[in-house]
């Protein structure tokens, strides 16, 4: 894996053991977190991964965050920054923008939306 891309910010804390059951939660935690980073490298591969506020964050080389993603023991999270691609919808009557998703697992559907949202908030951003 070329530097830099490595699984940034999946280390979990904790026993891991295996003999624990304290351990197995963060581990999975970790697994999850693990796959999503791979989602959204596959999805862009000239991310570059880096923290962004403790979290896995990814930017288009040395400019800033526009995506993030968080794994917990129940929950995923993805996010966009303030510096990520936003549009409206067509024919939206309201100003809101979704800016965050939650999700318990990742399966084949969640992945390729994952995907899409990634490439979408990554394809232009303000500087």
């Amino acid at each position: 894996m070329p530097p830099g891309q490595g699984n940034v910010g999946c280390t979990v804390t904790g026993d891991r053991r295996g003999g624990s059951e304290e351990g197995r939660p963060a581990a999975h935690a970790a697994g999850k977190g693990e796959r999503l980073h791979r989602v959204i490298l596959d999805a862009v591969p000239e991310l570059t991964p880096r923290l962004w506020y403790g979290m896995p964050g990814y930017a288009r080389g040395s400019g800033p965050v526009l995506c993030f993603f968080r794994a917990d023991e129940r929950f995923m999270t993805l996010g966009l920054t303030d510096k990520a691609h936003f549009e409206r919808e067509p024919n939206q009557a309201d100003q809101l923008m979704p800016s965050a998703w939650f999700f318990s697992h990742l399966d084949e559907p969640t992945e390729r939306r994952v995907a899409a949202i990634v490439r979408h908030a990554t394809a232009a951003h303000r500087r």
